[in-house]
């Protein structure tokens, strides 16, 4: 954790993405009118970058007092201001930063899981609610897990994973650092993309650096070629818990920038299709030409 920025920042991944620029001249789109509902650990919502936008919340785990939502672990702080941290003069700018948050924790202070839970916070979504993210999976199939995400995409909910963590080789850039997040638990071995990530009506969202390379904890597989693509995810700076910051790396930090960007798409065209969004994202992304060490042939970890 570290102190708020002397000035505020936009941290690297917004503006790579070209965010910043968005922002600087056409003020007018950050996100305004759309909700988001942020399947996590929940989010610290007294935080001084993010209370204007967290709308409420519910604790979607058993056993669990359903308006306890706040974040016990950090991982879900971090992914909203990446998100939609405010422009307020101090702290860090986010993707979207007038859009509204609606927190589903479906995550432990351990920032682990059971897909029931998941399953349970996809049933609370509110229904005027455009986006469903998250940066969690599994690598078991469950049959109602993937009825339930395709009773969202029928609903017309835009849906946004993170392919999930692989550990990486020793020497190699990262293994992921997405706190104790659940896509934190990773792999050694060669892993194919995560739980709900490889359902087709999802878009996938893997990692990138500062060169547009894939570090070696991204997860790949045909579902990037299909429905998939990269998004900055090496240190990423934003918001923590307790009003203060930190860094992190891993395909957690990925996600929201491509969910920012889509919500921004749902700004100009409210009922933009599933299908128009990941041609969208298809059509303004690069190609990867390396495969960065990440086990993948290029066309399986999808573009930047």
């Amino acid at each position: 954790p570290a102190a708020a920025p002397p000035v505020e920042v936009y941290p690297w991944g917004i503006d790579w993405v070209g965010a910043a620029d968005v922002q600087e001249r056409h003020p007018w789109l950050a996100g305004n009118g759309v909700k988001v509902a942020l399947i996590d650990t929940g989010i610290d919502w007294t935080h001084p970058d993010l209370w204007w936008n967290v709308i409420g919340g519910y604790n979607a785990m058993a056993r669990q007092n359903p308006l306890n939502w706040g974040d016990d672990n950090g991982h879900g702080t971090h992914v909203a201001g990446t998100l939609a941290a405010r422009v307020d003069t101090a702290g860090v700018i986010g993707m979207a930063p007038r859009l509204q948050i609606y927190a589903l924790k479906a995550l432990d202070r351990d920032g682990t899981g059971r897909t029931s839970d998941v399953i349970n916070a996809l049933q609370r979504v509110p229904g005027d609610v455009r986006i469903i993210a998250g940066s969690f999976g599994t690598d078991l199939v469950w049959p109602s897990f993937e009825k339930a995400i395709y009773r969202m995409y029928q609903s017309g909910k835009l849906m946004v994973f993170s392919v999930g963590n692989r550990c990486a080789p020793s020497g190699a850039q990262g293994a992921g650092s997405d706190g104790a997040g659940s896509d934190a638990s990773c792999s050694a071995t060669p892993s194919d993309v995560k739980f709900p990530a490889r359902y087709p009506w999802v878009i996938a969202v893997g990692a990138s650096d500062e060169g547009d390379r894939v570090p070696a904890f991204s997860r790949c597989g045909q579902a990037m070629t299909d429905h998939g693509l990269v998004a900055p995810g090496v240190n990423i700076f934003s918001t923590d818990r307790e009003g203060r910051y930190g860094v992190m790396s891993g395909t957690s930090a990925s996600t929201p920038h491509v969910t920012g960007a889509i919500a921004l798409a749902c700004q100009l065209q409210p009922d933009v299709s599933y299908e128009e969004v990941l041609a969208l994202l298809q059509e303004t992304t690069d190609d990867l030409i390396e495969a960065s060490g990440a086990n993948c042939p290029p066309e399986q970890q999808g573009g930047a």
